[in-house]
């Protein structure tokens, strides 16, 4: 199952995917989704990279304590994470907007 995860930030539209236990986000200027979870190697670079196009307190939305990744390697599924990342995302100030489920293609 694929579940879509829409959000506000300061007048931005956030958007996280996720499937197969990992978690992509995107939002307007990104143009590709990154992959937020587990926690990739050239996100601080590509940030790094845009010059201020990409602003920076995403960097701080994307640092994950141990017991964080602990949390999601202990999911047993992509509901129960999603319901990790709305907790997270509101107590990082975002606004939950929608949530879509979408059953897998074969």
């Amino acid at each position: 199952m694929t579940v879509k995860l829409i959000f506000g930030f300061n007048r931005e539209t956030l958007n996280f995917v996720i499937k197969n236990k990992e978690i992509y986000y995107s939002d307007r200027k990104f143009k590709n989704w990154v992959r937020c979870m587990p926690p990739p190697e050239n996100l601080t670079k590509i940030i790094a990279m845009s010059r201020n196009r990409i602003p920076t307190y995403l960097l701080s939305m994307f640092k994950f304590t141990e017991e964080e990744i602990k949390e999601w390697n202990d999911c047993e599924n992509e509901e129960i994470l999603a319901n990790i990342v709305i907790r997270d995302a509101k107590s990082k100030g975002c606004i939950f907007v929608s949530k879509v489920n979408e059953p897998e293609v074969n």
